[in-house]
């Protein structure tokens, strides 16, 4: 049974956007990504840019194996993720060492064990990932959240964590309290991830192949009853904190 429609003009009420191409699903639905073209490109400016804690989440379902992209070279969690489904991203994989090409946040799931993952870099190029061990479901709607909290003045609970439908799965803790690269150019993309030109260079930008909606960014780390109790209702209006 499909999600209750649902209204996605808030997702770039605030923010010059490009569509190419994602089939509109029914009237005020969903967008659908088709794994190899599609994607919903927004902007690079301070609007859609994170600088401190933030989480995101999303309404998705998988249908179909779609094409991979990559956070880095995928052999440390200082070094980024290969073969990831890109969701909701601002930059991929690019050589490192020059903040206007790092990525300022990543958000998808491992094409292999559909484990949602999420990454960032800092100044320099490292990474600083994590991956949920929860699998998620294919031809199923599922809601899909990450929160991280990078700046916490305690650093045990510095973390980042996971949810599906709701519901919290595992914390991945970290030490490090080094923010997202700031100056990051690389536009803010749903369904696929770009690099710093903003253009289709290359082979791994990556394409989700499903349908999604409710995508929702927000510069604060959302607490669990917050999501519970939001993330199968539409919000009207402005929110406090949401980019």
């Amino acid at each position: 049974m499909e999600k209750n429609p649902a209204r996605i003009a808030y997702l770039i009420c605030l923010t010059v956007f490009t569509l190419f191409l994602p089939e509109i699903v029914s009237s005020q639905s969903s967008l659908r990504f088709n794994g190899t073209n599609n994607y919903v490109q927004c902007n690079n400016g301070n609007a859609v840019t994170i600088g401190g804690n933030f989480t995101i989440e999303a309404w998705i379902k998988i249908e179909g194996r779609g094409r991979v992209a990559a956070t880095g070279a995928g052999t440390s969690v200082t070094t980024g993720f290969t073969n990831i489904i890109p969701l909701v991203t601002k930059g991929r994989a690019v050589a490192d060492g020059t903040n206007s090409r790092e990525i300022n946040y990543f958000f998808g799931y491992d094409s292999a064990t559909r484990q949602l993952v999420a990454d960032y870099e800092v100044s320099g190029g490292l990474n600083n990932r994590a991956m949920c061990t929860t699998p998620l479901d294919t031809c199923t709607w599922t809601h899909v959240a990450v929160t991280c909290d990078m700046t916490n003045a305690n650093s045990a609970n510095r973390s980042w964590i996971f949810y599906i439908n709701g519901v919290q799965q595992n914390s991945v803790a970290f030490t490090a309290n080094a923010v997202p690269v700031s100056g990051a150019l690389a536009p803010l993309t749903l369904g696929s991830a770009f690099d710093y030109t903003g253009s289709a260079v290359g082979t791994s930008l990556g394409n989700f192949e499903g349908k999604m909606d409710e995508v929702r960014i927000w510069s604060a780390v959302r607490t669990p009853a917050e999501i519970a109790a939001n993330y199968a209702n539409e919000l009207a209006g402005p929110q406090t904190n949401m980019i």
